[in-house]
This record gives C-alpha cells, sequence and structure tokens, in this order.
C-alpha cells in the first residue's frame, strides 16, 4: 500500500542521490548523505533557475540557443578571475532586496552570468555594450585603511581639515572621497557624524566594514567596468582610441576563442588593423604590425577635434585645449559618451574646453566649476567648503 509506494519513492530518490555523488550505500538498507547535501541541491536549484532566465535572454535578444558551455561567475570560486565580454542581458536576481545580474557572452566562447548585488548604475549598462567582470573578495578597501589611519593618530577623529594636515599632498577631491565613503558607513552604523561636520571613528572600524562587507557581499563582490559602449561594428571603423585599439596594442594579453564573441572580435580586429593601415597609423613590415608612436594619443585627439567642430557651430564658441598645471573654470553644462572614452563640456562665455569627466562632476551639472590639471588627472574643486560633511 501507501508504505510500499513511499518506500519505493525514497529508494528512487536516494539512487538519485548517489548518482549525483551526494548519498551512498554503505550496506544494504543503510544510507550515508553527503555533508554539502543541502547546499549542493541549493546550488543545483540555483543553476537551474539562471538557465531559465538566460534562455529567457537569449530569446529575447534572438540568439536561438544558450551556449554549450556557460558558467555562474562566482567571485569566491576564483578570487582575481576576471571575463571580458558583450553585455547581452541583465534584470533583477532578487527585487525584494533589489539585486541585480547581468549575462554576458565572453571574448573566451563562454556565456557568463553574474548577480551584481545592490548595483547602483545598472541603468548605465547598455545592452551590447563591452564590460568586464572582476571577481574581488577584498572587504577593506585602501580608503578604509586611510581613514583608520588619520582617525588613530587623531583620537578617533576624521575631518576634511584633519584629513589635509596629516597629508598635505592630498587633494581636495581625494578628501572628499574619503568622506562620501564616511558617510556610506555611517548610514551603515560603522561610524557617527558629528554636529560640527567631522566624524567619530571607533577602533574597530577596520574589522566591524570587513564583517559588514562580507555578510552584505555574500562573500564575495562581483565588480563591473564598462569598457566600451560602442559595439564591435562602431569601433572597427571609428575616428577615437577603441576598445580594439588597446585589444591590438596588448594583444597577448587577452586570448580570444575561436568561437562565439572570442571569434567576433578577431574579426573586429582586422577590420580594425585595416582601417588603421588606411589612416597611416600602422603598417605591415615583414610579417610584423608596428603602430605608430602614441597611437591612441592621436586617435584620442582627432576624435575631440571632431566633436569640438560641432559643438563650435552649435554653439558659436570656440574650442581650447589645456595641458599640466592649467587652471580649469567654467560651467560644467553635459557629459559626452565618446568612442575614446566619457568627458565633460566645461563651458565659458566664449570658449569651452572638453577634460576627461569624473563622477564627482554629476553633482554640479549645470554649475560653476574649478579644477586644477596635473600628472595625475584633474582635481576638482566643487565649492564645498573645508570642514563641511556631505549630506
Amino acid at each position: 500500500g501507501y508504505a510500499r509506494v513511499n518506500h519505493a519513492l525514497q529508494r528512487g530518490r536516494l539512487e538519485k542521490l548517489r548518482g549525483m555523488g551526494l548519498a551512498s550505500e554503505v550496506e544494504p538498507g543503510i544510507w550515508h548523505l553527503s555533508p554539502n547535501l543541502e547546499p549542493a541541491l541549493r546550488d543545483l536549484a540555483m543553476r537551474r533557475d539562471i538557465i531559465k532566465t538566460m534562455h529567457a535572454e537569449m530569446a529575447r535578444v534572438g540568439q536561438t540557443s544558450l551556449s554549450a558551455s556557460f558558467e555562474i561567475f562566482r567571485p569566491t570560486d576564483q578570487p582575481g578571475h576576471k571575463v571580458i565580454g558583450k553585455l547581452i542581458g541583465k534584470g533583477h536576481s532578487d527585487e525584494l532586496n533589489d539585486r541585480y545580474y547581468v549575462i554576458v557572452n565572453g571574448i573566451d566562447g563562454k556565456t557568463h552570468y553574474a548577480d551584481l548585488g545592490t548595483y547602483q548604475q545598472i541603468d548605465e549598462l547598455a545592452h551590447g555594450s563591452i564590460v568586464e567582470l572582476t571577481a574581488q573578495t577584498e572587504t577593506v578597501h585602501q580608503v578604509d585603511l586611510t581613514i583608520a589611519a588619520i582617525a588613530k593618530h587623531n583620537q578617533g577623529h576624521y575631518s576634511f581639515d584633519i584629513h589635509a594636515a596629516h597629508d598635505p599632498k592630498a587633494s581636495p577631491e581625494f578628501i572628499r572621497a574619503h568622506m562620501r565613503r564616511l558617510e556610506a558607513q555611517r548610514r551603515r552604523n560603522l561610524v557617527q557624524r558629528l554636529p560640527d561636520g567631522s566624524w567619530e571613528v571607533p577602533q574597530s572600524y577596520l574589522t566591524d566594514a570587513a564583517h559588514d562587507a562580507r555578510q552584505s557581499a555574500r562573500g564575495g563582490v562581483v565588480q563591473i567596468t564598462l569598457r566600451s559602449q560602442f559595439s564591435l561594428e562602431v569601433q572597427a571603423t571609428a575616428t577615437g582610441a577603441t576598445w580594439l585599439d588597446h585589444v591590438l596594442l596588448h594583444r597577448s594579453q587577452t586570448p580570444l576563442a575561436n568561437i562565439g564573441f572570442g571569434n567576433e572580435v578577431r574579426e573586429a580586429l582586422n577590420r580594425r588593423l585595416d582601417h588603421l593601415i588606411g589612416q597611416g597609423l600602422a603598417e605591415r613590415n615583414a610579417g610584423k604590425v608596428i603602430y605608430k608612436k602614441n597611437m591612441l594619443a592621436v586617435l584620442e585627439r582627432r576624435e575631440l577635434q571632431k566633436v569640438a567642430e560641432q559643438i563650435s557651430a552649435d554653439t558659436g564658441k570656440s574650442f581650447t585645449t589645456f595641458s599640466k598645471d592649467d587652471r580649469i573654470e567654467g560651467i560644467y553644462t553635459r557629459d559626452l559618451h565618446l568612442v575614446s572614452g566619457r568627458y565633460a563640456l566645461i563651458e565659458q562665455a566664449k570658449d569651452f574646453k572638453l577634460v576627461p569627466w569624473r563622477p564627482v562632476l554629476d553633482r554640479v551639472r549645470g554649475k560653476a566649476v574649478t579644477g586644477q590639471a596635473g600628472g595625475n588627472g584633474i582635481s576638482w574643486d566643487i565649492g564645498r567648503k573645508p570642514g563641511i560633511g556631505i549630506t
């Protein structure tokens, strides 16, 4: 009756688990279950859900089937591991906790699924763009180490002025990056902001920060970096320093598969090389390819000049370049996504500049900014008074 049917079902399940390497019959009728049974089954269920998600994304972009070789990108499995490829899907992996996933066709010929966690810039990742996934398991960042060191020498306190006195070479923007980190940590109850705008940093800050990071990242984080928002087709003949150009110059550092997106990149590299030769920026000599000195800088200048001419035609203002040690002043009006990278348009009454964009500028769009050009880029002073906390 029922007992016989139930016994048969249990036996069948145990045989299934044995086939999965999760159970063994030590003697007739006595079974040993693997201590990894529960996490293994949970992982299998998650894998099935991910495969369904990936199949749905493949259908959405018109790809008939999922790559025979696919992987779940787990930072805890291979610390330091990275994947470069084309973004073909993104969405919520957990809507309740606002977690996101991405699906990437890698240059290794595989399709990769990665959980980004609570990634704030998901809208900036466009389908078809070139991205890099990196496994990051470090939970204490350099900014945390700096904050802790300064606080240790100042009775557990940190402020703009304290940091500036501790490190006179630190730029205002560099210090404000630490203050933004502290504000984020305040929201996680790791530090306290005092009424005068300074911060109280406990002696346990580094330990607390590491523990909090491990808890929120579930053992590791997947970092995603946008390498190019432009397709291979656009990059192949573009004016500007493209991702393909960087790959050509460092070819041995970017292994490409002969299938899938890896093969697409191979073909695009050949088209790009032909274009560069036609532009006089590269030549074939005795079976080798020789690139013009400062090729990337030349390509970047050409693109900026082309874009600047259009802006001049639209605004009636003249384009001025800048060099090291120049002071940059004007209104930050908007950003531009170019093949060579992301740039900020800084306008004055009669002229304008195109400078490398930095995230700090988005907080002052439409406002006056000043910056100091130097060897490490531009240090921006966005008008915040020293000692005032960031809200």
